[in-house]
């Protein structure tokens, strides 16, 4: 299992170059422009809709915020960098066109309905685990950078009117071992913690239902817009779909691949199940 990393606070910052790249280049101006107006972290924090304990990841270098924390920070200190610099982030971090459209739409949407086939939704993974998936899949010297940009995410969880979100998540997703026991036990509890709260339903997709979506699929939805989705296949790096006629395609797939799964009471329970025999 990876190496907790020490907690940080406003008295005793990691050092950085801010030169680096514009991920450090974001935290070092957060910390200026704060130290700046003499706010302090949970000010800030309270602010943007996250706890200190965001902020100082932030600062920090161990989280990059969501587009909607960038723009608060802009509004709160009447700058006209923090939203900027967040996109620059994300290209830098080399995600594709779509999953920039996608982080920047869930970020704002009142509703998300999500299907992951093959590893636990971003948005629910536990650092632990993200990082033994990206170790897989990134170049050693960005994972922390892809890191921060998965773990910025999930701030919209912890907002004071955070989306509703329904997850569907196959059981053979659930039985992998991502991380080896210990990451993916503490995966499954994070889980079962997530499942409890009022705005999170998760249905797991049992082992041999006829569902064969092969890619992660999205449904945004807005209380004042129409709604929005975003397909993955393996052709290709996933976009979004704005047509009407083509969202309701995506829906009615989300649809009918819920209409397998297991009620919310039977996917909590397969959780417990398959957490108790590790």
């Amino acid at each position: 299992m990876p190496p907790r990393r020490k907690e940080q606070d406003e008295n005793d910052p990691r050092n950085f170059d801010p030169r680096s790249s514009n991920y450090a280049l974001f935290a070092h101006k957060l910390r200026t422009y704060r130290e700046r107006e003499g706010l302090s972290q949970t000010e800030v924090g309270a602010s943007c809709n996250v706890s200190h304990k965001t902020i100082s990841a932030i600062e920090n270098l161990y989280r990059i915020p969501n587009v909607d924390v960038a723009e608060k920070l802009d509004l709160l200190f009447d700058a006209d960098i923090f939203a900027d610099l967040y996109w620059l982030i994300l290209r830098e971090a080399e995600l594709t066109p779509g999953f920039i459209s996608y982080t920047q739409e869930e970020a704002r949407a009142d509703s998300i309905r999500v299907f992951a086939p093959t590893l636990i939704p971003g948005l629910f993974q536990t650092e632990a685990y993200a990082r033994a998936i990206l170790q897989t899949e990134t170049p050693e010297d960005e994972v922390d950078q892809a890191l921060a940009v998965r773990m910025g995410r999930q701030a919209i969880l912890a907002r004071e009117n955070p989306p509703y979100i329904v997850a569907l998540i196959k059981e053979a997703a659930l039985r992998e071992p991502v991380g080896g026991r210990e990451v993916h036990r503490e995966q499954l509890d994070h889980l079962l913690e997530l499942a409890g709260r009022h705005n999170v339903t998760i249905q797991v997709i049992p082992d041999g239902a006829p569902v064969y979506l092969t890619g992660l699929l999205a449904v945004f939805g807005y209380s004042e817009e129409s709604d929005l989705a975003y397909v993955e296949a393996p052709v290709d790096n996933g976009r979004m779909v704005e047509p009407p006629a083509l969202v309701h395609q995506v829906v009615m797939a989300f649809d009918r691949a819920r209409g397998e799964a297991l009620s919310v009471a039977e996917s909590e329970r397969k959780i417990r199940s398959i957490r108790e025999a590790l």
